[in-house]
């Protein structure tokens, strides 16, 4: 801790971000949340070129559509004590990444969170999230079928429509990608959910 501590007092982030528009201001626009249910939506650096919002790393928060589905279940359907204080790390993380008033503001006031960037939170929201689709698996064993069921299919319509939906189908591409990739896109999602 002591010699990070003593890279703290002495790094870019203290000198560049420290003045008055701390990193922390710093949010993922709301489009930028359809990297939660469609992977690499945007595209990526490697293939066809990145089109979405801010830093490919920063921006793409997926865990995929599976992890997703599971904390979804952890969260309506197991939520013990456990289940919703991950609830609330991964809604406050979310909160702060993609700029939800007033806590990009708060954080941007406190003493060293002021120097992070507000867009890094999404690796904290993907922690957690990842945490409760762990809850999520642990529990399935122990729900009703019935309800398990019901549960699987209004949660998976919800994705399935969030999928269809997704802003990278109607977007004017910036780099070239190729026609067929934002279909090949929805309908690799699509079977992974």
């Amino acid at each position: 801790l002591l010699p990070t501590a003593r890279y703290i007092a002495h790094s870019r982030a203290l000198e560049r971000r420290g003045g008055s528009v701390p990193s922390a201001t710093a949010s993922l626009p709301p489009r930028a949340l359809w990297s939660w249910v469609v992977p690499r939506g945007f595209g990526s650096p490697e293939r066809y070129g990145y089109e979405g919002p801010s830093n490919f790393n920063e921006s793409s928060a997926t865990i995929g559509l599976a992890g997703l589905l599971l904390a979804l279940i952890a969260v309506v359907l197991a939520a013990d004590r456990f289940a919703r204080a991950l609830a609330l790390l991964v809604a406050m993380s979310c909160a702060l990444a993609y700029g939800v008033t007033p806590f990009p503001w708060i954080v941007g006031h406190m003493p060293l969170l002021r120097l992070c960037g507000g867009q890094r939170w999404t690796i904290l929201a993907q922690w957690g999230m990842a945490a409760l689709a762990a809850v999520g698996m642990s529990r399935l064993h122990t729900m009703h079928p019935r309800r398990l069921r019901l549960a699987i299919f209004a949660i998976g319509g919800l994705l399935m429509t969030a999928i269809a939906s997704h802003p990278a189908l109607h977007s004017e591409p910036r780099f070239h990608i190729p026609a067929g990739l934002p279909a090949r896109t929805l309908l690799f999602a699509d079977g992974e959910l």
